[in-house]
């Protein structure tokens, strides 16, 4: 968790994409590399979103040393399990889940839950989790 704090720290964002084309992908992570960032949340929006991102964690040791690749938008064990079999340096969800955050604790998965009220980041303080990510951020303008 520590160096996900780090990398959001130097950032001081995190980039988020989908795009049904590995090539488009692939070619917008590289851009992002390129720019310096180190961080990136891969969304689960799309039919081709798990075969991109094992593609995509292929290749990021040898094209793209150090990036942190994540996925987002994962809303049940399946998509978790799926991801975390692939690799996922971090797993985020629209949501804060108690399974989720259980299943991801058993299996140390570092999760990031999405939550919008303050009993729901209290809900995810009280599971242990230290990190959340406010969704959907643009509701609160």
């Amino acid at each position: 968790m520590s160096l996900l704090l780090q990398k959001i720290k130097e950032q001081k964002i995190v980039p988020l994409f989908y795009n049904e084309s590995f090539e488009v992908s692939k070619n917008t992570v590289k851009a992002l590399y390129e720019a310096g960032i180190r961080m990136i949340e891969y969304t689960s929006r799309g039919v081709q979103a798990l075969e991109n991102f094992i593609r995509l964690k292929e290749i990021a040791a040898t094209e793209f040393p150090g990036l942190l690749l994540g996925i987002g938008t994962v809303k049940n064990i399946k998509e978790m399990d799926d991801y975390a079999d692939a690799n996922a340096d971090f797993i985020i969800t629209p949501v804060i889940s108690e399974e989720l955050v259980k299943h991801s604790a058993s299996k140390n998965i570092i999760l990031i839950p999405g939550c919008f009220t303050p009993s729901d980041i209290n809900l995810a303080f009280q599971n242990g989790l230290r990190l959340v990510k406010i969704f959907p951020a643009d509701a609160l303008g």
